[in-house]
C-alpha cells in the first residue's frame, strides 16, 4: 500500500472516531411550521389578491400584495379543510372549522401571509370572471 493511501485511510479512521450524531437519510422531513401553530391572520390587513391560474383541482396560483405581510407575485395555495376559525382574506366572510379553504403552501420558512385563508367558494366565484 502506498504512503498516500495509508495516509488517507488514517484520515478516514480519524473522522470515524469523532462522536457525531447519526444521520438517517430515510427519516421523513418535518416542516418547521405547521398550520395549527401559526398565529391568527390579522383580518384588518387589506391585501390585493388576484387569482392567476388554477393548475390542479386542489391548487391555485395567487398574487398577493400587502404592505404588512409582503408581496408574493406567484404563490401556490392549496385546498384543505380548516380546523380553525378565521376570516376570508378575499371576501371578509367568516370561516368556520370544517370549511373548505385555500391557504399558502408551507415549504421551508413560513411566508408573511401563511395564516391567511380564502374560502374555496370565493376562489370558484373569482376565477371565471378573470378567465373571461
Amino acid at each position: 500500500m502506498s504512503n498516500s493511501a495509508a495516509a488517507w485511510l488514517r484520515t478516514v479512521a480519524a473522522i470515524g472516531s469523532f462522536d457525531m450524531p447519526s444521520v438517517s437519510w430515510a427519516a421523513p422531513r418535518r416542516r418547521s411550521v405547521t398550520r395549527d401553530r401559526l398565529p391568527s391572520w390579522d383580518a384588518t390587513s387589506q391585501p390585493t389578491i388576484s387569482v392567476l391560474e388554477r393548475p390542479t383541482a386542489d391548487t391555485v396560483m395567487i398574487s398577493w400584495r400587502d404592505a404588512c405581510t409582503g408581496h408574493y407575485g406567484y404563490q401556490k395555495w392549496r385546498l384543505f379543510t380548516t380546523r380553525k376559525r378565521g376570516v376570508c382574506a378575499l371576501s371578509g366572510r367568516p370561516i368556520a372549522p370544517g370549511d373548505s379553504v385555500y391557504a399558502p403552501q408551507l415549504l421551508g420558512s413560513a411566508p408573511g401571509n401563511a395564516a391567511a385563508m380564502v374560502l374555496a367558494a370565493c376562489i370558484d366565484a373569482a376565477r371565471p370572471a378573470e378567465a373571461a
